[in-house]
C-alpha cells in the first residue's frame, strides 16, 4: 500500500525507466493554435452551394458569446443534379441521424442536395422521439430547398436532406428551436435570412459544427481532372471521443439498431456519457461524379484519413462524413457535364479519388492537432508489411496505447512500449522479430533531418540521448516501423496520425464527470465546453463548528488534485487558519495581504476579518478530517468563476483565467 497524495503543491511524476536520464515530467502549456485557422479564398470554394452557420438555441448562451453558432444548414443549388455519399460509424449504439441519414441516401439512390448539422447536442440514444426528430429535420431541409425552387431529382425521390448532430448523449434535441431556425432560410427577404456562398458563409457553418474544438476546421483547394477545374472545400470538427471506424451505408447497414431501440431519456435526468465529442465532417465539390463512384471514392479516402486517426482510441457513436459533388464546375458553354464514373473512365475516376484522398488527410489531420490537451502531433508509419491490413492494424495499436502516448508526452524514445504494441497486434502474416526496425524522424522542417534508429532488425542500437530529447522536444514527429516484409516479402505501408496524453487530457476529459459525481455544480450546456479548471478552490473557515467535507471524502479530494487540478487551494482569512493549517501539517505555499492585492486573484474574504489567506498542499485534507479539525466549507461558485450564478463580489474577486 502506497500513498498517492503528492509532496509538492504541483505533481511530478518520477520515471522507473527511461532512454533519458530526466527524472521529472512538468506540465507542459498546449501549444497554441491560433495558427491552424486559416481563412479560405473565394476562388478555391465550389460553385453551386450556399451555406449558413447560425443560433438556433441547442447551444446555451455564455456572457462571452450570447449566441453561440450551432447550426449550419448547406444547400447544393446547381441546375445539375447532385450526388451525395457517406461513411457513418460503425458503433453499434449509433445515433439517431446516422440511422435517418443512411436510409435517405439509400432510398434516393445517393442524391441529394442539402445538410443540417447542428452542435450542443448528439441525439443518441434518445428512442423513437429521437428518430423522429431528425425526420422533421429532414423535412424542413427540404422545405428551405423547394423554397430555393429545387425539388426531388428523381419521382421516387421523397427526401433530399442529411443530418448530422453532435453533443451530449442522452438528451432529446430542443427540436422546436431547430425547426424555427431551419425555417428562417426560407426566403432571402427574411431578417434572419443568412445563406450565402462566401468565404465567411463558410466559416460560420464550421463553426457551428464545433463543441470541443477550439478553431474552426476549413480548408478548400483547387484540383484537376482531365484538364477541368474543379473545386473542393472541408470541414470537420473534433477534439475528443475520437477514434473513427466509418463505412459506407451497405457496411453500417448489418450492424443491429440499438438506438432505435433505445429507451427515451427521463425529462430532466443527466446526460448518461456526459459531454461528447465525436468526428464530423463535410466535403463540398463542384466536380460531376456518379453516386456510386463518389461512395467508392469517399471510402477509399475515409479508410486513408479518417479512419486512421486517434485522440484517445473511442469511437463515437455519431461519427459521420458526408461528401456532395454537384457538377456546377462544368463549363457552361458545353453540353450537360458527364459525370465521372470508375466504369468509363477509370483514370478520371482514380484522379478524383487520389485528389479527394490527400483533401480528407489534411482535413483529419486537423483534427489531431486539436486534439484535448495534445501538445504532440505524431505519425505512425508502418511499412513493409505483408499487406496494407496488417500495417493498417499495427499503426492503429501504436496510436491507442495509453503507455505510448504517455511516453511521448514525457518525450521519452520508450521504443519498447512501441514494440509492445506492434506485437500484440493480431494480424494475417505472422510476425517475425527479427526483421522489425524502430526509427524516430524529426520533421521536415527541424534543422537535422537524420532519422534516429532505436531498432535495427531486432537489435537495439545505442540510443544517441542527446538526439532523442532533440527530436521528441519537437511538436510534430514521425514514428517509423519497419515490418521487414513480415518474412514474405511485404511492401505495403499504412499511417496514422495521433497525439500525446497530457495532464490536461486528464482534467478536461476526468472533471467533467467529477462535477456529476459532486451534484454541486449546475452543469448546463454554457459551462460544459469550458469546464477546464486549473485550480480547485476551499474556502476554510477556522469559525464554521460543522464537520462538512461537502459531496466527496478527504481521500477523494487528494486523488482529485493529483489527477485534475494543478493546485488546491484552501483559502480563508486570519492567523488562526495558518495555524491550524500548520498544527496538521500543512506548509503555507504563499500567504496574502486581502487588500488591494485581493486583485492579483485566489483571493476570496472569508467570515473572519483577519488579513491573512493561506495556501496548503492537498495532503492537510485528509488530517484536517481525521482529527474533526473544525470544517472545510466549499465554494464551486469561486472555481468556476460565473458571474451570472456568483454575486458581485465574487465575479471581482475570482481571476477568469484559471478557466
Amino acid at each position: 500500500m502506497f500513498s498517492r497524495i503528492p509532496s509538492k503543491a504541483t505533481p511530478l511524476l518520477v520515471r522507473l525507466s527511461s532512454t533519458s536520464a530526466t527524472s521529472t515530467i512538468p506540465i507542459k502549456p498546449t501549444p497554441s493554435k491560433d495558427h491552424l485557422h486559416v481563412p479560405v479564398p473565394d476562388s478555391d470554394l465550389p460553385k453551386g452551394y450556399l451555406l449558413t452557420g447560425i443560433h438556433a438555441g441547442v447551444k446555451k448562451p455564455k456572457p462571452a458569446n450570447p449566441t453561440p453558432l450551432d447550426l449550419a444548414l448547406v444547400l447544393s443549388t446547381s441546375p445539375y443534379p447532385t450526388s451525395a455519399a457517406a461513411c457513418f460509424t460503425l458503433n453499434a449504439f449509433r445515433a439517431a441521424p446516422v440511422l435517418v441519414s443512411r436510409e435517405v441516401l439509400q432510398k434516393s439512390g445517393g442524391r441529394a442536395r442539402t445538410v443540417v448539422v447542428n452542435s450542443g447536442c448528439a441525439n443518441a440514444v434518445t428512442g423513437k422521439k429521437g428518430i423522429q426528430h431528425v425526420w422533421d429535420m429532414v423535412k424542413a431541409g427540404d422545405a428551405v430547398l423547394a423554397s430555393h425552387g429545387f425539388h426531388p431529382q428523381s419521382a421516387s425521390q421523397k427526401n433530399e436532406t442529411l443530418v448530422m448532430s453532435t453533443g451530449v448523449i442522452g438528451v432529446h434535441l430542443p427540436i422546436s428551436n431547430i425547426l424555427t431556425a431551419i425555417s428562417s432560410q426560407h426566403s432571402s427577404s427574411s431578417p434572419s435570412y443568412s445563406l450565402s456562398s462566401t468565404p465567411s458563409a463558410y466559416e460560420a457553418a464550421a463553426r457551428a459544427f464545433m463543441t470541443t474544438d477550439t478553431f474552426p476546421k476549413l480548408r478548400a483547394r483547387t484540383f484537376q481532372v482531365n484538364g477541368n477545374t474543379y473545386r473542393m472545400a472541408g470541414m470537420d470538427k473534433g477534439a475528443g471521443m475520437i477514434h473513427p471506424q466509418m463505412g459506407d451505408p451497405a457496411s453500417v447497414a448489418g450492424l443491429v439498431h440499438h438506438s432505435a431501440a433505445a429507451p427515451a431519456p427521463s425529462p430532466g435526468s443527466p446526460p448518461a456519457a456526459g459531454l461528447h465529442a465525436t468526428l464530423l465532417g463535410l466535403i463540398l465539390t463542384d466536380a460531376p461524379v456518379s453516386p456510386k463512384s463518389l461512395q467508392s471514392a469517399l471510402t477509399y479516402a475515409v479508410e486513408r484519413s479518417f479512419n486512421s486517426i486517434s485522440i484517445d482510441g473511442d469511437m463515437s457513436t455519431n461519427d459521420t462524413l458526408i461528401l456532395l459533388a454537384n457538377g456546377a464546375g462544368h463549363d457552361a458553354s458545353t453540353s450537360n457535364p458527364i459525370e465521372i464514373d470508375e466504369s468509363t473512365d477509370l483514370q478520371a475516376y482514380i484522379t478524383f479519388r487520389d485528389h479527394l484522398t490527400d483533401f480528407s488527410i489534411d482535413l483529419a489531420k486537423l483534427v489531431v492537432r486539436d486534439g484535448e490537451g495534445a501538445t504532440k502531433f505524431v505519425g505512425i508509419c508502418v511499412e513493409n508489411a505483408a499487406s496494407y491490413t496488417d500495417a493498417h492494424r499495427v499503426a492503429s495499436t501504436i496510436s491507442t496505447s495509453a503507455l505510448v502516448k504517455t511516453a511521448l508526452y514525457g518525450e521519452d524514445a520508450n521504443w519498447g512500449r512501441i514494440l509492445s504494441s506492434t506485437g500484440s497486434t493480431p494480424l494475417s502474416t505472422p510476425l517475425d522479430p527479427n526483421l522489425v526496425s524502430v526509427a524516430f524522424v524529426p520533421p521536415s522542417t527541424a534543422s537535422n533531418l537524420t532519422p534516429l534508429v532505436v531498432l535495427k532488425h531486432g537489435e537495439p542500437v545505442g540510443v544517441d540521448e542527446a538526439r532523442a530529447s532533440e527530436i521528441l522536444k519537437e511538436e510534430d514527429f514521425e514514428i517509423r516501423v519497419d515490418l521487414g516484409g513480415q518474412g514474405v516479402g511485404g511492401k505495403d505501408e499504412a499511417k496514422y496520425w495521433t497525439c500525446d496524453f497530457s495532464y490536461e487530457y486528464v482534467r478536461i476529459n476526468g472533471s467533467i464527470e467529477l462535477c456529476y459525481l459532486l451534484d454541486m455544480v449546475d452543469l448546463s450546456d454554457s459551462i460544459r465546453p469550458s469546464f477546464k479548471l486549473q485550480e480547485l478552490r476551499l474556502d476554510y473557515f477556522i469559525a464554521v463548528q460543522s464537520e462538512r467535507i461537502f459531496a466527496v471524502r478527504a481521500p477523494d479530494l487528494s486523488f482529485i488534485y493529483l489527477f485534475f487540478f494543478r493546485a488546491l487551494v484552501l483559502a480563508g482569512g486570519g492567523p488562526a487558519v495558518v495555524s491550524s493549517g500548520r498544527q496538521v501539517g500543512g506548509i503555507p505555499r504563499r500567504t496574502y495581504a486581502l487588500s488591494r492585492a485581493a486583485k492579483t486573484s485566489f483571493h476570496f474574504r472569508g467570515r473572519t476579518s483577519a488579513s491573512e489567506t493561506a495556501f496548503y498542499d492537498a495532503s492537510i485534507l485528509p488530517r484536517l478530517s481525521n482529527r474533526n479539525h473544525n470544517a472545510v466549507r466549499t465554494s464551486w461558485r469561486h472555481a468556476l468563476y460565473d458571474p451570472h450564478r456568483s454575486s458581485p463580489r465574487l465575479a471581482q474577486a475570482v481571476s477568469p483565467p484559471i478557466l
